[in-house]
């Protein structure tokens, strides 16, 4: 019988210390793309596609006009050509657009995880989970959600 209660004992000492050590972790969430989309670098880097792809996209815009004018005419010899030029012209401005697209998101995660980390080190946080709404993380405390500060602090960190 003593038995019984020694080992009931030590199995309650054993759950008691596992559930303090639970306790004294931190948990918190983030909403992955609210954070993404509000990073001032994701921000500049968007500009930037835009920057670098005007030109292209001038020149799109100027393929179609000429394709609206020479329809008005009835040039169907030369809106065929013109059509081609513009679908191979769109098809390069699409493959650019995806080459720094990928290239600059590349970039903002891992200056986003760097931030990250620097963080939740500040902060004592021993896991930041992240949110999307596919099921990733199915419920946390709305207490816990911790984006608005955390894009707050990311920001900073990239302005300086």
């Amino acid at each position: 019988m003593r038995t019984v209660y020694f080992i009931s004992a030590i199995a309650l000492a054993l759950l008691t210390s596992c559930s303090n050590e639970t306790n004294s972790q931190r948990i918190v969430f983030m909403e992955n793309i609210q954070v993404f989309e509000e990073f001032e670098m994701k921000k500049d880097y968007d500009e930037k596609i835009g920057e670098d792809l005007n030109v292209q996209t001038a020149y799109l815009d100027s393929i179609e006009i000429l394709i609206n004018k020479e329809s008005v005419i009835g040039n169907t010899s030369s809106i065929e050509s013109l059509k081609r030029h513009y679908y191979q012209k769109q098809e390069e401005y699409n493959k650019v657009f995806q080459d720094l697209s990928s290239k600059y998101t590349g970039e903002v995660h891992k200056r986003l995880n760097e931030y990250l980390k620097m963080y939740a080190k500040e902060k004592n946080y021993d896991v930041i989970l992240g949110s999307g709404g596919q099921g990733n993380v199915m419920y946390i405390n709305e207490e816990d959600n911790i984006s608005e500060d955390l894009i707050s602090y990311i920001n900073k960190k990239y302005s300086k």
